[in-house]
């Protein structure tokens, strides 16, 4: 799961930042099981992890942001 989850955030994250003009950044939670997004310009934060689905595959989880 953490190589599916860094390989995912290796594809996603940089095309979110690229397309927010560098906005946000992702930080390991060090665990290996998720993410910590931040909005550079508000310091606002979420966590996002891979989460199996019903249906045998995964998704990617997050919670709102909070400043």
């Amino acid at each position: 799961m953490t190589r599916a989850l860094t390989l995912l955030l290796a594809i996603a994250f940089p095309a979110i930042t690229h397309a927010a003009g560098g906005q946000y950044t992702a930080s390991s939670n060090g665990a290996g099981t998720g993410v910590w997004v931040v909005d550079t310009q508000s310091g606002a934060v979420k966590f996002c992890s891979l989460q199996r689905s019903d249906s045998g595959g995964s998704d990617v989880s997050c919670t709102p942001f909070v400043e």
